[in-house]
């Protein structure tokens, strides 16, 4: 008898102890939904995100919720990189309104998610989509008609003004004038043909149209034809103004001013309008999408898209001291990227990068030098333009990427070698691109412009000069010694060495 009272003692306390755990573990499922509490008990810190990252999931917390989609051929990618990103994504899953999911497009199944995947960005776009559309039929018909008003109005009547005064030197300008007027009809009746290919007959490998690029293109062409028709303007009332030849002669050169002016403000109007179309990230991740592997961050509603890539994502490189290439922190890359994104897409007016450098040409679009850096930034809506300082003392003008003149600039100035000599015809040697560069700094910082120096060494110190790209910093209150760097790097057949003072 006591032995089976032991015994139903002893099953009575475990059932209890038990209940006791569920009901411990029912409430800690609950606060844990609840809260998304999660405890880092690592020493690097490993299971948590940064401050800084923290604050942008804050502040995109009260618009809605952040989808992080990542589409890729998971068979391609090493198992600890795969894991490393996903465990990442946990983190920002837990850490507030985001919801992650990766896309395995190397199968059926995850191309048919793609698929609805894309459908769902252009569908979320839609409205400003058909936008674009509408503006570049416009423009393309414009086009259209102002060619024809060139070849069946303006160029007979400049021929027929040459023909009143023959045998002069106004006479062949206007044949050459005609010429050009003949040559800008075609050009526009190409850029019309052009632009409604490009609706009509998009890409195959691209889910929609790259708009933004073939807006581009018909702004640049309807702007050479705009300058045409401006000069002719100008050079037609001079004509007038003189009173060359009969009494016929200046009301006829004053008629084709008059209709080149209106044809010029009629494409000016067209230019402008596209110009002022709001950028659509779809639009400018439609690359990135065509390719079918890219990691998308799509905000709240009202906000934007931004794409990351995925090579830059899995595998992020770097290089070591002797010259060789290292897999650098998966996982401190990953967050950084996606944080990024986060505040890429939250904001609402993305900024533009000018590089600023003293070569004697423009660097920006030789091949393949700034390409990479190009798409990274355009993926996050940040576009990039160029300020050859050694060549134009002013800064760009920005109206066709801002024309309300409402997004941040940055000035990334590129530092050239001072030792360098003069490179081909026309070329500038390394302390002449320095002083270049140095006037550009000290006129950016007297108008109070965002600027990011990048510094090389230099050996102007060491013949008693100035730095002139550092002088124009000692007003903020930074001595820069750019003639004693601390680490040298040296590079022989075997190896490469990183010295110091001390060695």
């Amino acid at each position: 008898m006591s032995t089976t009272r032991t015994r139903l003692t002893g099953l009575g306390v475990s059932a209890f102890l038990l209940a006791l755990g569920l009901v411990a573990t029912a409430v800690i499922v609950g606060v844990g939904d609840r809260y998304n509490a999660r405890l880092d008990a690592t020493t690097t810190r490993q299971q948590q995100l940064a401050p800084r990252t923290l604050a942008v999931l804050d502040r995109a917390a009260p618009l809605g919720e952040v989808e992080i989609v990542v589409a890729v051929d998971a068979g391609s990618l090493e198992p600890w990189s795969r894991r490393t990103v996903a465990d990442v994504l946990d983190l920002f899953a837990h850490a507030g309104r985001v919801r992650t999911s990766e896309i395995d497009v190397g199968s059926a199944e995850g191309q048919a998610e793609f698929g609805r995947l894309l459908d769902r960005l252009i569908e979320r776009e839609r409205e400003g989509i058909d936008e674009h559309i509408a503006a570049m039929q416009q423009a393309a018909g414009e086009a259209a008609a102002v060619a024809a008003t060139l070849d069946q109005q303006i160029t007979p009547a400049l021929l027929a003004l040459r023909d009143s005064l023959s045998d002069t030197p106004t006479a062949e300008a206007l044949e050459q004038w005609a010429a050009v007027t003949r040559a800008g009809s075609q050009h526009l009746a190409a850029a019309h043909t052009r632009a409604l290919a490009a609706l009509t007959e998009p890409d195959p490998a691209l889910p929609i149209p790259p708009l933004n690029d073939h807006e581009a293109a018909l702004r640049d062409a309807l702007q050479q034809r705009a300058d045409e028709l401006d000069a002719l303007a100008a050079g037609l009332a001079q004509l007038s103004e003189a009173g060359l030849g009969d009494a016929s002669t200046s009301p006829a050169a004053e008629s084709i001013a008059r209709l080149a002016r209106d044809l010029r403000d009629r494409l000016a109007r067209e230019i402008d309008a596209l110009a002022r179309l709001p950028r659509l990230d779809v639009l400018r991740v439609a690359k990135a999408l065509g390719a079918a592997e890219v990691a998308l961050v799509i905000g709240p509603p009202g906000t934007g898209v931004t794409g990351i890539d995925i090579g830059t994502l899995y595998e992020p490189e770097v290089v070591a001291s002797d010259g060789s290439r290292l897999i650098g922190d998966v996982r401190f890359q990953a967050e950084e990227l996606f944080g990024s994104a986060i505040a890429a897409v939250l904001s609402t007016a993305r900024p533009i990068v000018v590089l600023t450098h003293g070569e004697a040409r423009p660097i920006l679009d030789r091949a393949g030098l700034f390409h990479g850096i190009r798409q990274r930034l355009s993926r996050r809506g940040i576009d990039i333009a160029e300020w050859t300082a050694s060549q134009d003392p002013e800064p760009p003008t920005l109206t066709d990427l801002d024309p309300d003149g409402v997004r941040p600039v940055v000035f990334v100035i590129l530092s050239p070698d001072s030792s360098a000599s003069a490179r081909g015809e026309g070329g500038l040697a390394g302390p002449e691109r320095a002083m270049a560069l140095g006037r550009a700094v000290a006129l950016l910082l007297e108008r109070r412009e965002a600027v990011l120096v990048n510094l090389n060494p230099s050996v102007l110190p060491a013949y008693g000069e100035a730095d002139p790209i550092t002088a124009p910093l000692t007003g903020l209150g930074l001595e820069i010694a750019t003639g004693t760097p601390l680490l040298k790097s040296i590079a022989d057949t075997r190896s490469r060495q990183v010295l110091t003072e001390l060695t």
